[in-house]
């Protein structure tokens, strides 16, 4: 008796925890709750990039229920990469260790597809060697809809909003004569701040 109420309980924490794991199957977005998207069948929290915060991928590993449509944090910033292509970073062969990249493995892969079982579901880029999550270089925007903020790319490779960007360390480091702007106008505010002290005590 004593082993079947154990038994029981364990099996209930199981179903509990599988339906916590699992997310709700859809139709449309109308079956989910209305802060979720349906994509692919199931309720999930992203769609686009631009439903994550800065820095962050929604991922498209249809194969990884727990991650697909959620937004995933790049960890792979500053970690040292080579610029592969897209056959090589679908080669299985190919070591995972210099990818700026995060794979999943393709289950459904058919046998009309070339070698190769893995899917890309980010790509970041391979700057001077280290891997970033956007291209400071060619604009690198993601200004489209979504609950998150439009973003811009700002150096080394980091997204910052499209209003924070002017503000940011990076977009400094790439346009210097901002910096020397903010100089000059310190520079100018103090200058006249001694020529007023000066003014009312000579009065």
């Amino acid at each position: 008796m004593l082993f079947s109420k154990i038994l029981l309980a364990f099996a209930l924490i199981i179903s509990v925890v599988y339906v916590n794991a699992v997310p709700d199957v859809c139709t449309i977005s109308s079956d989910c709750s209305n802060t979720k998207y349906c994509s692919g069948g199931y309720c999930v929290s992203c769609r686009t990039h631009n439903d994550c915060g800065l820095n962050e991928f929604c991922s498209s590993n249809i194969f990884d229920l727990d991650q697909f449509g959620s937004c995933q944090k790049f960890d792979k910033d500053g970690d040292d990469c080579i610029a592969y292509n897209t056959a090589e970073l679908g080669n299985l062969l190919t070591s995972n260790s210099t990818k700026c990249s995060y794979m999943y493995f393709n289950y459904a892969y058919g046998a009309g597809y070339p070698a190769g079982q893995l899917n890309v579901d980010y790509q970041g880029t391979c700057v001077s060697g280290k891997c970033r999550i956007c291209n400071y270089a060619n604009g690198g925007s993601n200004t489209g809809e979504g609950k998150g903020a439009p973003r811009t790319c700002v150096f080394p490779g980091k997204y910052a909003t499209v209003h924070s960007s002017s503000w940011s360390a990076g977009k400094y480091y790439e346009q210097p004569i901002q910096v020397w702007l903010a100089i000059f106008f310190c520079l100018i505010v103090l200058i006249l701040a001694f020529h007023v002290m000066g003014f009312l005590k000579s009065n």
